[in-house]
């Protein structure tokens, strides 16, 4: 991905917050700091990681 677009992606995204779509079950979520390990079950998910590096379980 182009720097440019990860910017501008990272410039509207608040940052910390889930933000719901306008499509019917699609959030996104935008972390600047590592998050303690929780578990729970989820349902099927697609994680981009645009900056640095994460470790998702």
């Amino acid at each position: 991905m182009k720097t440019k677009t990860v910017e501008q992606l990272l410039s509207i995204l608040p940052k910390n917050q889930t933000i719901e779509s306008d499509i019917s079950g699609l959030f996104f979520y935008c972390a600047d700091r590592p998050r303690k390990t929780i578990s729970y079950i989820q349902e099927p998910s697609i994680c981009i990681v645009l900056q640095g590096t994460r470790e998702i379980t």
